[in-house]
């Protein structure tokens, strides 16, 4: 069983961090915003410092503007919350012995909060992380990796998560079993009258959280 992180066991803090980063650095979004996302999400950064570092060519010396960055990462760090549906899932999955794992687009600290909250679970099962990867879903490289390093046929493996283009798509493409767990019923209305009309191939189980 592999779980996402970011909006299906964790939630918050409120902001995108890349446009957050975008208007920090000031930056123009159309042109830059892959390239903060890239480097936020597919490397990883340790500490306020790092980050900062990342982006030096565009960080000037203000402390005004290096306060605002350490901002985003202590709020990436610090904020998030459990989700207690998915949680309870997770922990339901665990006690009756099924293999845990996690699968994410996520920053480091982020990822160093999700351990705050989970500190057995995140510990103990498998990682696939974005950020130690070095490419984001729904890259096909990041779900052929998952499986080559789970040494297991993808119809044996289950994925849920919150995004059908970042997680259910690309999943059900490899042949992974997928448990799409909606947050936004506004977000997922135009997608799911595709799967009515066949337009899209339908998850495993689709599962409503409102």
């Amino acid at each position: 069983m592999l779980f996402d992180i970011g909006e299906t066991l964790i939630t918050g803090p409120a902001g995108n961090p890349v446009d957050q980063l975008v208007e920090v650095l000031g930056l123009d979004r159309e042109r830059y915003k892959g390239m903060v996302k890239h480097t936020l999400f597919c490397q990883t950064i340790s500490s306020t410092e790092e980050l900062i570092n990342a982006f030096s060519p565009y960080v000037k010396t203000e402390d005004q503007q290096q306060r605002l960055i350490a901002k985003i990462w202590d709020n990436q760090r610090n904020l998030a919350t459990k989700l207690p549906d998915v949680g309870l899932m997770l922990n339901r999955m665990k006690e009756d012995g099924y293999e845990i794992g996690f699968m994410s687009n996520i920053c480091t600290p982020y990822y160093k909060r999700f351990l705050d909250l989970y500190p057995d679970e995140g510990r103990n099962g498998h990682t696939f992380l974005s950020c130690e990867m070095g490419f984001l879903k729904p890259d096909k490289r990041f779900f052929e990796a998952v499986l080559s390093r789970l040494e297991r046929p993808a119809h044996e493996v289950v994925l849920i998560g919150d995004s059908y283009k970042n997680d259910m798509l690309p999943a059900i493409l490899e042949g992974i079993k997928t448990h799409w767990f909606i947050r936004d019923p506004a977000k997922a209305a135009e997608t799911l009258v595709h799967i009515a009309e066949n337009r899209l191939p339908k998850p495993t189980v689709i599962e409503k959280s409102w």
